[in-house]
């Protein structure tokens, strides 16, 4: 998908992109899931990850876990606890919807 098409689709998704999302260089599924096979996600980034045995959990990832299995050691972790190397797919959270931020205290 080109930029201007995620422009006029997925608006939302346009800061993801432009930091690293570009044409060919990852196979994003059309729910926006991205398999760890093809792309890791940025290091203590808030996401989503998911392992066919719990579903959806939030978190972070932390990278390889180098004495685990520095192939497939893919470490997540978040209130849930942490899985190594099961984590198949990732998103990022998608933005706010226009006009909303954070309440200001």
């Amino acid at each position: 998908m080109s930029r201007r098409e995620i422009e006029i689709s997925e608006p939302q998704c346009l800061r993801h992109y432009d930091e690293g999302f570009k044409d060919g260089e990852i196979s994003m599924s059309d729910d926006g899931w991205v398999s760890i096979e093809d792309q890791a996600p940025e290091e203590k980034v808030p996401l989503l990850y998911f392992f066919e045995c719990t579903g959806v959990s939030a978190g972070y990832y932390y990278g390889i876990e180098e004495d685990y299995c520095p192939e497939t050691g893919h470490l997540f972790g978040g209130d849930g606890g942490w899985l190594t190397g099961d984590v198949t797919h990732w998103q990022y959270y998608p933005e706010s919807p226009t006009g909303y931020g954070l309440c200001e205290t």
